[in-house]
């Protein structure tokens, strides 16, 4: 088969190699999309993956045309979306049924092969059914929708809260839409990339979007009293601005990959303690069961209720992976989700 394999930094190919060999439990998915995540981006060109090679890509969907054993042949030949995240059933966490916070995991597309390829093989249990209404494209999404589902209930979200969202990407913006459609009273966007928020203002149904690097701007944020605020960028000007124009018994919650080490300004720390504000971390998302992050915004999608098409700015094709990698890199070229999309879909 083909597939996009990381040799090394800089260093990913699209090559022929063998179709993955199923062990028990697993299912052979044929990938019909998938989407590009930020953190491919620092996969490739910066931190690479935890071995070589490996085939990376996490969000992804497909349909089941192979089963290893009796506990995947109900799922051959149904469409699917995958849960990236194999645990290990054995640590605290799994014993909880948190298994987003396993401590002894693996994962497609950075630990194991993942579905830049056009096959995949995938535990049974790390399957979900697609319904109908419910498109290849929008079902590559749940992962980064789920995300911000989990965040979004880690919060304390209710209706009527106000609600800000510090950084404009995919997951940000999915954010602020999941709220309006949520019952979110206000929902205001920040960021510092002026095409991005632009994007967000024209085609989602955002209250006001603001400058990072504005002090006027953040000064007007502060004055609308918001109730959370999502600090979803990983660096420490944006969660320093967060705790600054918090209100008063405000709830912060970190959901950005720190992009460093996380530092805080005396006066800043002081606001942290003097307001009482509620400081959340929120990781990966919750599978497993009949309800979770997963079962709940693909309701969404399959109602109506939450659209994710207009977040795709572009469609490529498996073999252009690493041109897809660097528009997203090209500050010039707006984007959002890139999806790959198989040729025979």
């Amino acid at each position: 088969m083909k597939a996009n394999v990381l040799y090394g930094i800089d260093d990913l190919r699209y090559t022929d190699v063998p179709e993955p060999e199923l062990k028990p439990g697993e299912v052979l998915v044929k990938v019909r999309a998938a989407g590009i995540c930020g953190s491919d981006v620092a996969r490739v060109f910066k931190t690479g993956t935890y071995h070589f090679p490996t085939i990376i890509g996490h969000e992804f969907a497909g349909e089941v045309c192979r089963a290893a054993d009796e506990s995947g042949l109900p799922w051959v030949g149904k469409r699917v979306s995958v849960f990236p995240l194999k645990p290990c059933f054995r640590c605290a966490a799994c014993r909880g049924y948190r298994y987003e916070m396993c401590s002894d995991y693996d994962y497609l597309g950075s630990r194991c092969d993942g579905g830049f390829a056009e096959y995949v093989a995938v535990p049974v249990w790390n399957l979900l059914e697609l319904p109908k209404e419910v498109t290849m494209e929008e079902a590559a999404m749940l992962e980064p929708t789920a995300v911000a589902m989990h965040a979004l209930t880690q919060s304390g979200f209710e209706p009527g809260h106000k609600v800000a969202v510090f950084g404009p990407g995919t997951i940000g913006m999915i954010l602020c839409n999941m709220a309006r459609c949520m019952g979110a009273a206000e929902i205001y966007l920040v960021g510092r990339n002026r095409n991005k928020l632009n994007f967000a203002r024209r085609h989602f149904d955002i209250t006001d979007t603001y400058n990072l690097n504005d002090l006027n701007d953040l000064s007007h944020l502060a004055s609308k009293t918001v109730d959370i605020l999502f600090e979803g960028t990983g660096a420490s000007t944006s969660l320093s601005a967060c705790l600054d124009v918090a209100v008063p018994g405000g709830t912060i919650v970190a959901l950005g990959n720190p992009i460093g080490d996380m530092t805080l300004e005396k006066a800043i720390y002081w606001k942290l303690l003097r307001k009482q504000l509620r400081m959340v971390g929120t990781w990966n998302s919750c599978f497993g069961g009949e309800e979770n992050d997963w079962t709940k915004v693909l309701e969404l999608i399959r109602s109506g209720s939450l659209a994710l098409k207009p977040f795709i700015t572009h469609r490529l094709s498996l073999d252009r992976l690493y041109e897809g990698l660097r528009i997203m890199r090209n500050d010039e070229i707006y984007s959002n989700k890139i999806m790959l999309i198989d040729d025979g879909n």
